[in-house]
């Protein structure tokens, strides 16, 4: 009996392995041992356009981490630490722009900032911030921001409140307490932050392809480009291959510094914590200093998405449903090559075998991590290997490794261990979280009772964690939801995703159309974030 639950138990624990060993270790082997030799990386290395997309993308991922730090810092201390109105409100709804789909933010800034858009067609200084270099890094630091407000507002709750008194008694007024105490406690925060935006930002595709233009093209678009347009099928790999070297560093640094210094932070009261209250007639000064940034980063964060919403019901001037309507014209059938209704179908399709699948694996890999190897690290790791590989680089992997072999020839199955891939790592970081919060006392009595650790997982453990369980197949959901580049690398015509049909409404000129595709897409993405929100909260809160 005890040889059978041990090869259940290792066969729920390899089998996580084995879809990463296949779609992930295995194409990327493949790719690189195939395609890859020495004078393939002599050449991309020493080609001028891979020294100028190599440079830009290390410059706009630079200044994006370190302006979404600025912008985001100031944001999580006034959460975490001032008793602003409709504060769980919004701290719910900052995190709504990371998100939304890429192509969907690209195409907000367009609408709102763009030399046609609501503010841009005005105010000319504003088409900056939609296209260009400043373009890439203002919807970087939109799509960013509200991440780095969000581990760090984390970091400042877990603070002990006595720590800050305590500071004050050395002296040195407010600004002491900030370089003693509050800089150093939320090092992990802003750590964290910078490094995710910086690897979010050096492999962004969507947004350097709409609004950053030839002369500001990334890596990620060289690579996809070579392959695509030049058909440089080696050049691409060998490029890939230049990039997941620097993503593997950076990944490595993230896990081995960023995390383990994070365990090391002292917490306190967090939630506990005593809130400094805002009133204009005792605080005049802090209370109107706070209140005008966290209005002027709202507005930054959901400006472009009323702009949006504009563009889809606003035409000539006036209210008009004309872009809705059209959607549905054989004007954009002819020209996708498929109705809207065939686009939302493949859409809703990838992402519900996304969280189902991602929920199943992620189950098993958490639980294996967490009750058998206790926090096995190389697991772990190996699970989240999918970070370490651009979206471009791992659909061009699977497009050569296993295109040709039935039935990933017919492509689908290729999008979905995509989709399904890059969504992995956040379902197992979410369930293994919920599992970790189950009282170990619970598990202890089951196991005296009698329960196997089938009967503990499905009895006992899942009932108290459904709520993180729900979240996270949530945000599978969204992440599948809108995924755009390794969609629009392997799709075929009559697999065409919302996503990529916003891309080609904006390549065709078909600016209401597209607007209301967007629109169509953040009411769906959002759907899936207040089903996440809620039941993630719920957890927390219990």
């Amino acid at each position: 009996m005890a040889v059978h639950n041990g090869g259940v138990l290792l066969a729920v624990g390899l089998l996580p392995l084995i879809f990463v060993g296949v779609f992930i270790f295995y194409p990327q082997a493949a790719l690189y041992l195939n395609w890859v030799g020495l004078e393939d990386l002599t050449r991309v290395a020493t080609m001028p356009m891979t020294r100028v997309v190599l440079t830009n993308s290390l410059l706009q991922a630079s200044a994006s981490a370190i302006l979404s730090v600025l912008v985001g810092y100031p944001a999580g201390v006034i959460l975490a630490r001032y008793d602003v109105p409709h504060k769980r409100a919004l701290k719910a709804a900052i995190i709504v722009p990371f998100m939304l789909p890429t192509i969907v933010v690209a195409t907000a800034f367009l609408s709102l900032y763009g030399e046609a858009g609501a503010l841009g067609s005005f105010l000319r200084p504003l088409n900056a911030l939609a296209e260009g270099f400043t373009g890439i890094v203002a919807v970087n630091v939109f799509y960013n921001s509200p991440l780095v407000a969000y581990l760090v507002a984390a970091s400042v709750e877990r603070m002990d409140p006595e720590l800050v008194d305590a500071a004050r008694l050395f002296g040195g007024g407010r600004l002491q307490p900030f370089l003693r105490l509050l800089l150093p406690q939320t090092y992990s925060g802003v750590a964290s932050g910078f490094l995710i935006t910086f690897l979010y930002s050096f492999i962004a595709f969507a947004v350097p392809l709409v609004i950053g233009g030839p002369a500001n093209s990334t890596v990620e678009v060289q690579v996809y480009s070579l392959f695509k347009s030049f058909m440089d099928f080696r050049g691409a790999a060998a490029l890939a291959l230049l990039q997941l070297s620097a993503l593997a560093a950076l990944t490595f640094l993230y896990f081995s510094r960023v995390v383990e210094r994070a365990q090391e932070v002292p917490v306190g009261a967090g939630v506990a914590s005593v809130l400094v209250p805002l009133s204009l007639k005792k605080r005049p000064f802090t209370t109107i200093l706070v209140l005008s940034y966290l209005a002027a980063f709202c507005f930054y964060l959901f400006a472009p998405l009323a702009g949006v919403v504009r563009g889809a019901l606003w035409a000539e001037g006036g209210p008009s449903l004309q872009g809705l309507l059209g959607l549905f014209s054989s004007r954009v059938q002819d020209r996708l090559g498929i109705s809207v209704w065939g686009m939302a179908f493949n859409t809703v399709f990838f992402a519900s075998m996304t969280a189902m699948i991602s929920l199943a694996l992620g189950l098993m890999a958490a639980y294996f991590s967490l009750r058998v190897l206790k926090r096995g690290r190389l697991y772990e790791t190996a699970l989240f290997a999918s970070m370490m590989v651009s979206p471009v680089t791992l659909s061009l992997s699977l497009f050569v490794s296993l295109e040709w072999i039935h039935p990933f020839d017919l492509v689908w199955p290729l999008i979905l261990a995509a989709h399904v891939s890059v969504a992995l790592p956040l379902t197992v970081r979410f369930l293994s979280s919920s599992l970790s919060k189950v009282p170990r006392e619970l598990m202890d009595a089951a196991s005296v009772s009698g329960s196997g650790k089938a009967d503990s997982l499905f009895r006992l453990q899942l009932p108290l964690t459904w709520t993180g369980f729900v979240a996270a197949g949530a945000f599978a959901f969204a992440t599948s939801l809108g995924e755009f580049a390794a969609t629009n690398f392997l799709y075929v015509q009559e697999l065409t995703t919302m996503t990529v049909g916003v891309y080609q409404l904006l390549g065709s000129r078909m600016m209401p159309q597209a607007y209301s595709l967007s629109a169509l897409l953040i009411a769906m993405s959002f759907a899936a974030y207040l089903v996440a929100f809620r039941f993630q909260e719920e957890l927390t809160l219990g």
